[in-house]
């Protein structure tokens, strides 16, 4: 079975770019948000994440990469990378 790639934004600032920042899907909420993939930074938006407005650290539940779809509907898919 292939594992899906995440889609990401930037390079997170406070791991000093070790990690991503990348769009998640809570798996038992649904609910999507941005965490890095190194540290665990999280934000409730891309712009939060892209402006460093109100950074938490993530300790929801499992995750798992959030689809284009999923994205697209969330109206977030303009701020992923090119």
């Amino acid at each position: 079975m292939s594992k899906q790639a995440a889609y990401g934004l930037t390079l997170c600032k406070y791991c000093d770019q070790q990690g991503m920042l990348e769009v998640v899907k809570e798996t038992q909420t649904g609910k999507l948000h941005i965490v890095c993939s190194e540290c665990d930074t999280e934000y409730a938006s891309p712009k939060d994440a892209l402006n460093d407005k109100n950074p938490t650290v993530y300790t929801g539940g499992r995750t798992t990469p959030a689809t284009l779809d999923e994205i697209e509907a969330k109206g977030w898919a303009a701020y992923l990378m090119k």
